[in-house]
């Protein structure tokens, strides 16, 4: 857990919030689309 705070202050000191939050987002949206193309290759 604390590796997880230390990270999210140091994005936090590198974007403000809301960049931060695209970016998060983003990223979660890639992650979430690798997965289901894996899932489909899978299938």
């Amino acid at each position: 857990m604390l590796d997880i705070a230390l990270c999210e202050r140091y994005e936090a000191s590198l974007f403000s919030y809301a960049e931060f939050t695209i970016a998060k987002t983003n990223f979660c949206r890639q992650i979430s689309t690798r997965i289901n193309t894996r899932q489909d290759k899978a299938a």
